[in-house]
């Protein structure tokens, strides 16, 4: 894999996390305390974050350093919030399936 792969990937991810989170470069600079122009810098790829200022931007999107490295269509790319829907959704139904198989035991007591 060469350098322009993994620079395309942390820039689109970066951007990518930072926007579902609605936050804005300015907003996400400050979060990292880095500079505006850092965050702008690595998202259109003129620059190559220190291990710091990828920690601290790590920090700030509150995600791990190896999701800014992933392929763009990987599934482990899935949005937070659509997966804890999901999860939700998920745990709801099973809990109701539960409950409704407790109830029938019960009854045929």
């Amino acid at each position: 894999m060469d350098v322009d792969v993994l620079k395309d990937r942390l820039s689109q991810n970066i951007k990518r996390i930072r926007k579902s989170q609605k936050l804005s470069q300015e907003q996400l600079a400050e979060k990292a305390d880095v500079s505006k122009d850092t965050v702008n810098s690595i998202e259109s790829r003129r620059v190559w974050p220190s291990d710091k200022t990828l920690s601290l931007i790590c920090s700030a999107l509150n995600c791990d350093v190896y999701r800014l490295f992933l392929p763009l269509e990987s599934k482990l790319n899935v949005d937070d919030e659509i997966y804890a829907e999901i999860k939700e959704t998920v745990a709801l139904h099973l809990k109701a399936l539960i409950n409704e198989t407790i109830d029938r035991v019960i009854e045929k007591k």
